[in-house]
């Protein structure tokens, strides 16, 4: 009855090794392909017109300013980004969804809580091009 107890562990820790094995070997190729690989093209030189390049599109805030301190709840958020975006805006007390205009700008109003606040902005074009900024204002009623 104990040799076949022994053999069955000694069968088990195998098994046991052989699924490790083949699993960190598995993670190891999936990583692999993670990495960027070099065209043997790419040291060559083409003729014409040279790609266009993926354009990240670009925010910027106008309204609020950065680590600014602000006396009023109430804080107007404006910026510029790609026309027609989705302008996401996430702060203390939730979320906030608009658009930007035909030229891009946008304005919305948020709330603050007391004390520091993270504001985070990002932007997500037409075409999926994504763009973000945090922010941080400290609202505060005390007299500076």
């Amino acid at each position: 009855m104990k040799k076949e107890i022994l053999i069955s562990i000694v069968i088990g820790i195998i098994l046991g090794l052989v699924l490790t094995f083949i699993i960190y070997q598995t993670k190891k190729t999936v990583d692999n392909t993670n990495e960027p690989i070099q065209s043997p093209l790419a040291d060559t030189e083409v003729e014409g017109p040279s790609p266009t390049p993926l354009l990240v599109d670009s925010l910027t805030i106008l309204s609020p300013l950065d680590q600014s301190i602000n006396s009023e709840q109430k804080q107007k958020i404006s910026g510029k980004t790609a026309p027609l975006s989705k302008i996401i805006i996430l702060t203390e007390k939730g979320e906030k969804i608009i658009e930007s205009n035909s030229e891009g700008k946008f304005e919305t109003e948020i709330n603050l809580v007391a004390g520091e606040n993270e504001i985070t902005i990002k932007s997500i074009s037409e075409n999926g091009n994504e763009s973000e900024k945090v922010l941080t204002v400290v609202y505060s009623e005390a007299v500076i």
